[in-house]
């Protein structure tokens, strides 16, 4: 929701002027589709700085940068100082080359500038964890470079670490050692495991249900792609028609609440396993938005609704504020870290991810954060090296997680 003079650009509420759920690319009513058709020099001033400025945030790290001007005026100024703090944020980073402020606020310069932010920004990427704070009541995104992991986060690992590895056929002190123990020995991703058809389905329970009650969460989740076999199959043939094709029930999230969180919904672990359940869906229709967007964009998958993939986590502030499926399930405060998952010869980003959720209390910081992204990282390397296996001839299926799995789970 951006704002430019009088003008209000948004595809989130009101009458929607950009495309997005409610405008397909193209539509009449898009303010960027109908300017294609118009000589610039008919362009009003608020669609020319609106033009402008989206350009200049784009260029600076692609889409995602656009919500971090979320519900503010569109000004060339404005904009000069969000790119001053990014800036100042990158080059506070040791090592490679430093950034040299704009030498003005003209659109050139800051041009520039955005250039230079985008391949400081690649290039620490490798070094630090960016990541987002997300603040609920406005709509609006900041990025953030973290520090090193500390305490905090070392004796989360730590916890997550020892409850594992009493529930999986993994050792170390360390995710990267429990992902290391892993990788020497994947096979059993592809075998049942104690209540489950296959490990992974075993590994993403267990991790989720370590994550609830390391990090004190009211809800854990995590979600993927039901059929490993059936995408190595499609990919293979490139047949991307079908893949866009697939729906909600190709994909799963396994969502574990905390025993106590019933105390939200009546004290009933019906309720519970209900709200559970429609946050699963609802992480399927992320999965289906997500999965898309890694797609070459050919006619079946441009036709189609999807999302610019996740690639860094993020906390969210009070987004019981405003996130209509928060408000319903009474959730506050999140953690959510999106991972990519290599299959065969192509990457897909955010293809599984790991979410904490709060109904009050405290909210997440840094340090959570640091520790959920690399338990997030330990879901990721499971599922890529499950690909490893089923491009090796094994079929792995998830079955688990669905309405019944919650239900028996969390109401019997």
């Amino acid at each position: 929701m951006l704002y430019s003079g009088d003008r209000q650009y948004t595809n989130f509420r009101d009458r929607n002027t950009l495309a997005g759920k409610t405008l397909w690319p193209g539509h009449p009513d898009c303010a960027l589709s109908s300017l294609a058709t118009v000589p610039l020099d008919l362009w009003s001033d608020s669609d020319v700085l609106m033009v402008t400025c989206l350009t200049l945030l784009v260029r600076s790290a692609g889409f995602a940068r656009i919500e971090e001007a979320n519900g503010t005026q569109l000004t060339v100024d404005h904009v000069a100082r969000l790119l001053e703090r990014t800036r100042a944020a990158y080059d506070a980073v040791p090592g490679g080359e430093r950034i040299p402020p704009a030498a003005s606020d003209s659109v050139a310069d800051l041009g520039g500038l955005a250039a230079a932010i985008a391949r400081r920004r690649r290039e620490i990427a490798g070094r630090v964890r960016l990541y987002r704070e997300i603040h609920g009541p406005l709509m609006h995104k900041i990025e953030r470079v973290a520090g090193a992991p500390a305490g905090e986060a070392r004796e989360l690992e730590a916890d997550l670490c020892a409850r594992l590895s009493e529930r999986l056929p993994v050792s170390g002190g360390s995710l990267a050692e429990l992902g290391a123990s892993l990788e020497a020995s994947p096979g059993w991703l592809a075998e049942p495991h104690g209540a489950s058809r296959t490990g992974l389905e075993s590994l993403v329970h267990e991790t989720v249900r370590a994550s609830t009650a390391a990090f004190d969460a009211d809800f854990a989740m995590s979600r993927g792609m039901r059929s490993l076999t059936a995408l190595t199959a499609a990919l293979r043939g490139g047949d991307w028609p079908e893949i866009a094709a697939w729906d909600l029930p190709h994909f799963f999230c396994c969502v574990v609440p905390a025993p106590d969180a019933r105390r939200y919904f009546g004290d009933s672990a019906a309720h519970m396993a209900d709200a559970a359940w429609a946050m699963s869906a609802r992480m399927q229709y992320n999965s289906w938005h997500f999965l898309a967007g890694n797609l070459p964009k050919v006619p079946e998958v441009a036709a189609r609704d999807y999302f610019v993939p996740p690639t860094i986590p993020d906390i969210a502030y009070y987004s019981d504020q405003h996130h209509h499926g928060h408000v319903a399930a009474k959730v506050r405060f999140t953690i959510r870290s999106p991972q990519p998952v290599r299959v065969l010869d192509r990457t897909f980003d955010g293809f599984v991810d790991l979410r904490l959720l709060r109904c009050e209390g405290l909210p997440y910081g840094e340090q959570d954060l640091l520790a959920a992204d690399r338990a997030s990282g330990f879901i990721a390397k499971a599922t890529g090296l499950a690909a490893g296996l089923v491009a090796g001839g094994a079929d792995i299926e998830v079955t688990d997680f669905d309405s019944r799995w919650h239900w028996e789970t969390i109401a019997e």
